[in-house]
């Protein structure tokens, strides 16, 4: 049975990016965009959480002008919270952040999932997929 994602909402700080998300499972982390502002309940997100550390981020809160904004901030408040190393899922509209993640930080993470993008590209400029070192 799939791991309910704990419903206390916690913050990650750093840099002055302040961001809400949800954390359920142990293992290695995957850190989740998801497909709606708000929506962290995801049967998928569940499922992973039997057998990984999820930290799924609430993009509701607008404390960021970008994906390429926060993909600059994110990786220092992972680190604040013990994460070295993870994968990054994008689910639709979350699938933009992960990539600029991603590229922003080819250190941080050793898998990029991107399900069912609906937007890769920001502000009419793309994000130039030969930059992610990550296995896709």
């Amino acid at each position: 049975m799939a791991k309910e994602l704990n419903s206390k909402e916690q913050r990650l700080e750093s840099d002055g990016l302040s961001i809400s998300y949800f954390e359920a499972g142990s293992g290695h982390p995957v850190i989740v965009f998801p497909a709606k502002e708000g929506e962290l309940a995801d049967p998928l997100v569940r499922k992973l959480a039997e057998s990984h550390r999820i930290i799924s981020l609430n993009l509701s809160s607008r404390d960021f002008a970008s994906a390429n904004q926060l993909a600059e901030k994110l990786p220092r408040a992972l680190t604040s919270i013990g994460i070295g190393q993870c994968s990054v899922m994008g689910i639709s509209a979350g699938a933009l952040h992960a990539l600029a993640l991603a590229i922003a930080a080819p250190e941080l993470i050793d898998r990029l999932i991107l399900l069912a993008p609906d937007q890769l590209s920001e502000d009419g400029g793309s994000l130039d997929f030969s930059r992610v070192s990550a296995a896709t």
